[in-house]
């Protein structure tokens, strides 16, 4: 599988300020899913993007055909097959985890190029949100609370 993702960098950074925790992959896998969780939930579910606005809207065309498939059409929510919120995943890798969105092979166009393609056309949708940040912060707080 590979990967497309804008979250690498922040994970990488959180993942080496967690070096001073004994057994970091734990929290790293919760901050990695918690990701997705909130990615997932925010786009497609409310149509927000990473800070918290909507999307954007959709053309007229584009309504009547979400429509005839029984989809909302009051805002861009970036789900009409599926594909797209299913192929984001978190993953272990080699000294931690990824979150990014799977390309398995064969398929064209793949997700990670749809991804780059609909930030191209909306702005920055997937990575960080403050929600997210908040549900990090919590998770680093449990485990440095813990130890």
């Amino acid at each position: 599988m590979a990967y497309s993702s804008n979250m690498a960098k922040v994970l990488k950074g959180i993942e080496k300020d967690l070096r001073k925790i004994q057994n970091t992959e734990p929290v790293i896998r919760d901050i990695a899913v918690s990701l997705v969780a909130d990615n997932t939930r925010r786009i497609h579910n409310e149509g927000e993007n990473v800070a918290g606005g909507l999307i954007g809207t959709y053309a007229p065309s584009t309504k009547r055909i979400r429509a005839k498939k029984g989809r909302q059409t009051s805002f861009v929510d970036l789900s009409f097959t599926g594909q797209l919120s299913k192929d984001l995943v978190a993953e272990p890798v080699q000294g931690g985890w990824v979150v990014g969105f799977v390309n398995p092979s064969g398929r064209q166009p793949t997700s990670g190029e749809i991804h780059t393609l609909l930030e191209k056309k909306y702005g920055e949708v997937w990575g960080i949100s403050p929600s997210a940040q908040a549900v990090i912060k919590r998770i680093l707080t449990k485990k440095i609370q813990i130890g």
